[in-house]
């Protein structure tokens, strides 16, 4: 969001509203000082919001930017380091031990490849991959043998594959988007239904959004927005606009008034 989108903003909240309209009582009444004191406060505290929520939203980016996984990529003939969100169907991706798969790849070639995937089917035990499993492999297996599915690990062993599906449209994906109720208008999984992982074509896939989780953005770019309350700058400027009316009364004009001599 831009800076000046964050500083107006910050006059939407109630309290900020009702001192605003203190100070343009105040100020209709003659009572300049003191309009202009809680204008000025109010200001203070906008400018002073602003700034706490932009470093902080500009923190939070910088981690999320740290954060991001790498993935090896094959580009040009030579092994490079991507970000997982600049992966495109296509790329030949090379995994290795400890890595995070960022994608559904379809497996080119493999050596004694094992994956954890807890995090897909909940079971611990390490799963066999190769690039050309058995019949009775792919009988016996939860998943496709072939294929290694995005937010998995690599638990042993090494492997390049085929980028066949990513975002929202990978397995992981569409757990998701069923888990936040999106019903099943997602795309068909990589490998198809029944262990058959060999029959998706990587030209028939679309690309998915630019995102290997299953996280989103907020649209106006805020991490974290969460519903308005009262800040310190807040409390501070109601706690000066009750000292001001007790002390000289915005709807009560007192001659004995320091404020009310001073305008005068």
């Amino acid at each position: 969001m831009p800076v000046w989108k964050l500083f107006l903003s910050q006059f939407t909240h109630f309290l900020v509203a009702m001192l605003i309209a203190s100070s343009i009582v105040s100020l209709s009444l003659g009572h300049f000082v003191e309009g202009v004191a809680i204008l000025t406060t109010v200001i203070l505290n906008a400018i002073v919001a602003t700034y706490t929520e932009n470093s902080s939203a500009n923190a939070l980016a910088a981690l999320a930017d740290l954060s991001q996984p790498l993935a090896n990529v094959i580009r040009d003939g030579q092994v490079v380091a991507v970000h997982s969100a600049d992966i495109v169907p296509g790329d030949v991706v090379v995994l290795r031990t400890g890595d995070v798969v960022p994608a559904d790849i379809r497996l080119l070639s493999s050596s004694d490849l094992k994956t954890n995937e807890m995090l897909l089917t909940g079971e611990s035990e390490e799963v066999a991959k190769s690039a050309n499993p058995s019949q009775n492999a792919i009988a016996k297996a939860l998943t496709p043998p072939n294929l290694c599915f995005s937010s998995t690990s690599i638990a042993a062993g090494h492997a390049r594959g085929l980028v066949v599906e990513i975002g929202m449209r990978t397995r992981v994906g569409q757990i998701a988007q069923l888990l936040r109720g999106g019903g099943g208008g997602g795309a068909k999984p990589a490998g198809g239904a029944g262990g058959q992982g060999d029959e998706g074509k990587p030209g028939e896939v679309a690309a998915g959004c630019s995102s290997t989780c299953c996280g989103s953005k907020p649209k106006d770019g805020r991490i974290g927005a969460a519903a308005p309350t009262m800040t310190q700058m807040q409390r501070v400027s109601l706690g000066v606009w009750s000292l001001l009316q007790w002390g000289c009364g915005v709807f009560d004009i007192s001659n004995t008034c320091a404020f009310t001599w001073v305008n005068e």
